[in-house]
């Protein structure tokens, strides 16, 4: 059954064309009005432009190809079925909601904010969007090739993805999703992927602040991060790492470093009194209340400065004083103290060169190495205080 044509001609105001089938559209004009294609059905539009609102709501097995979207005709696809559209610019927001089964080829949507929201079963091919915040919340079933996103709180609370090579620049991009796949693409932006489940990247770029946090069932393959996300210094971090230092922060740790030292230095002859008990430390004027709370301020302090920067490391504290006492055979302050600050950044470096070349290109956590040295000392330790209690 062939399909009736009407060219070359345009409509105004609301539902000129309401409830047709099997209607083709070759360069007609929907001036400003209301629903002019509502409730249609096997519709083509091609080389047609849309000024009105609402244009296609409810429609079933429709194609738009060549076509021009104005900013007026806002919502214009709406609770429909089956829709094919190429080769179309969109400059209307809005776009496309409550969609099932929907393809866009070589679509560009100029503002695309609030579009797609609560469509299935959607393909996406060389699509780019622009102004696209909220682009594609609550969906399901979607495949994307070539596509391009500026916009923010995109692909939300949606499942089953599947993107290939697209640039994707959206804050929170991501947030609840299940089961979404992104191959060899390009993804800019704040805290993307939170709260996701099977999240799998392959071959992308990622950059932006705190990635990709409590994602559940997450798989990075072959990516990249750029300075800024963060994820990497973190990971890098928790294990204890010198690798992500700056000298911007080499300078502020020398501050405090060198601050807590020449302090810790002022406090040498009243520790070495306390070193022969409070009472006799008591008796030379020293203050054991005040002594306890500056040691354990500077200790934090110190311990602070360190673990911001550099991470936990393992065994340093316990094992380098006592080494440091063994070679020295004395425990006086003016000489441990030195000696400790000395010999802990040196061992420090010793285990942090090792943990870079002991197995490269693969780079050891520096509390991987130092527990190799420390644990033993620790282990030392313990045994000769127990052999020292048993007399």
């Amino acid at each position: 059954m062939s399909k009736r044509t009407i060219r070359n001609t345009s409509y105004e105001g609301e539902r000129p064309l309401f409830a047709s089938r099997r209607l083709r559209l070759e360069n007609v004009t929907i001036l400003p009005g209301e629903s002019a294609l509502k409730e249609c059905s096997g519709v083509e539009a091609v080389q047609c432009e849309f000024n009105g609102k609402y244009p296609f709501w409810h429609n079933d097995g429709f194609l738009i190809e060549n076509c021009l979207f104005r900013e007026g005709a806002r919502a214009a696809i709406w609770y429909s079925r089956n829709l094919h559209m190429k080769d179309t610019r969109v400059e209307a927001p809005k776009m496309f909601r409550d969609m099932e089964g929907m393809v866009l080829e070589n679509v560009v949507l100029t503002d695309a904010q609030e579009c797609c929201w609560h469509c299935r079963n959607a393909d996406l091919r060389h699509v780019e969007a622009d102004r696209g915040d909220y682009f594609f919340m609550h969906g399901a079933d979607i495949r994307i090739d070539g596509f391009r996103l500026n916009g923010n709180y995109s692909f939300q609370y949606c499942r089953n993805v599947v993107i290939r090579h697209a640039e994707i620049h959206s804050k929170d991009a991501f947030w609840n999703t299940e089961n979404v796949i992104v191959y060899d693409s390009v993804l800019d932006g704040e805290y993307l992927g939170w709260h996701s489940k099977n999240l799998r990247l392959v071959n992308c770029r990622i950059s932006g602040t705190q990635p990709l946090c409590y994602a559940e069932n997450l798989v990075l393959e072959n990516c990249t991060f750029a300075e800024d996300a963060d994820i990497v210094n973190l990971h890098n971090w928790s294990r204890g790492s010198f690798s992500g230092m700056t000298w911007d922060n080499v300078k502020v740790m020398s501050v405090v470093v060198a601050a807590a030292f020449l302090l810790v230095i002022l406090l040498a002859k009243p520790l070495e009194a306390y070193q022969l008990g409070e009472t006799y430390a008591q008796n030379l004027g020293v203050n054991i209340r005040t002594l306890r709370i500056l040691l354990v301020v500077l200790s934090s302090v110190l311990s602070a400065c360190i673990v911001a920067f550099a991470g936990p490391i393992s065994f340093v504290g316990i094992a380098v004083p006592q080494l440091i006492r063994k070679l020295f055979g004395t425990t006086k302050p003016l000489l441990m103290i030195p000696a400790c600050f000395l010999g802990g950044s040196v061992f420090c470096l010793f285990c942090d060169l090792l943990a870079r070349t002991w197995m490269a290109p693969t780079e050891l956590s520096i509390s991987t190495v130092t527990a190799i040295f420390g644990a033993p000392v620790v282990l030392w330790i313990m045994v000769s205080r127990s052999r020292r209690e048993r007399g």
